[in-house]
């Protein structure tokens, strides 16, 4: 139902709604909460339901409109970036056009505010509000420098290189600490999306462990045992090493080769006062979406290294092969059958040739 807040009380009020009794309601049952905003002449909907009296009163109440004035209406129409005042004159013009060639700047250092919240996405028609624009970056370069500085620490590299794309979308970093509700990887030099070399070495260990090592000699699952049966494996030693003792083959960070996509997606959690109050899930909680960001139809370069000695021949049951080509096999085996980042179990972060 539709109506208009007729009277304020310090707890309650009174709905008028046309041709029928006006209606009351209490501040507890506007969703989502609200205060200051409740004033008469205020256009709300609403459900119809029962107080503890027996009483008819007005349930789920939303805000159709605010009265505002029109400086209130000017501010809610510009953004706010919680910085230093400093760095707001400098920034300028840069800041309101949101010109920031790094992302990871314009994402994590000038978070946009925007009424309660932090957000990175357009509230109504879900258009982003941060500029996805990676255009100024030189990709090609941050490769090359990225590759030379490899190979002038002496050590020897996969070639040709591991490319490979996410065959849909990949998340990386979604738990990461942020101001906003979800978080990405992005580097804090170029601003740019990537995957860090230890989160590509530990789902390559794992992958091997569990496919490798996960049966015991009777030939039965035994995943518990699995990270000891690898770890008693000399070849398994050298390429990830053990507690005491280092792998000789060292995984770096992949970047993007090319294009890089990011878009937006979105998570929608029901039953959100179950899980956060502990109350019975219900059919009129509303769906509480969460935005996040992935990347999309972008190829990523994958290096793994080792010094020229240790680049042995190992031919020890379960591998086969010199050191570096047999890991090299398997990051692509791990990242095409495993995934990599948040959410695998529903999709994300495979990857294909």
């Amino acid at each position: 139902m539709k109506g208009t807040i007729k009277k304020v009380f310090p707890d309650y009020g009174f709905i008028k709604v046309k041709d029928r009794k006006d209606v009351h309601f209490l501040f507890r049952n506007f969703n989502p909460p609200v205060r200051d905003e409740i004033k008469e002449g205020i256009n709300v909907s609403f459900e119809l339901g029962k107080g503890r009296d027996g009483r008819s009163t007005a349930i789920n109440i939303r805000l159709l409109d605010s009265v505002v004035s029109p400086k209130q209406k000017h501010e809610e129409k510009m953004p706010e970036y919680f910085l230093p005042s400093d760095t707001i004159k400098n920034l300028g013009s840069n800041l309101k056009k949101q010109n920031i060639d790094n992302f990871s700047l314009l994402f994590n250092k000038c978070a946009l505010f925007d009424n309660d919240k932090f957000v990175f996405y357009q509230k109504g028609d879900k258009k982003k509000r941060i500029k996805l624009d990676f255009n100024k970056i030189d990709i090609a370069s941050v490769n090359n420098r990225h590759k030379s500085a490899i190979r002038k620490s002496g050590l020897k590299i996969t070639e040709p290189t591991i490319k490979l794309t996410p065959d849909w979308r990949l998340i990386v970093g979604l738990g990461n600490e942020s101001v906003y509700e979800t978080s990405m990887t992005l580097h804090h030099i170029y601003g740019i999306p990537y995957i860090p070399g230890q989160a590509v070495k530990g789902v390559v260990r794992n992958w091997i462990i569990n496919e490798i090592f996960g049966q015991n000699k009777k030939g039965k699952t035994d995943l518990k045992g699995a990270e000891k049966r690898a770890l008693d494996n000399l070849g398994f030693r050298k390429i990830f090493g053990k507690q005491d003792n280092q792998g000789k083959v060292i995984f770096f960070d992949a970047f993007p080769t090319g294009k890089i996509n990011l878009k937006t997606d979105i998570m929608n959690p029901h039953y959100g006062p179950y899980y956060s109050e502990g109350k019975p899930p219900a059919d009129y909680h509303n769906p509480i979406p969460i935005f996040f960001l992935t990347v999309e139809n972008t190829q990523f370069e994958f290096i793994i290294g080792i010094k020229e000695k240790d680049n042995q021949q190992i031919e020890l049951g379960k591998f086969n092969g010199k050191i570096l080509q047999v890991a090299s096999d398997w990051i692509k085996n791990a990242l095409q059958e495993h995934g990599i980042g948040a959410k695998t179990a529903v999709g994300y972060g495979y990857f294909q040739e």
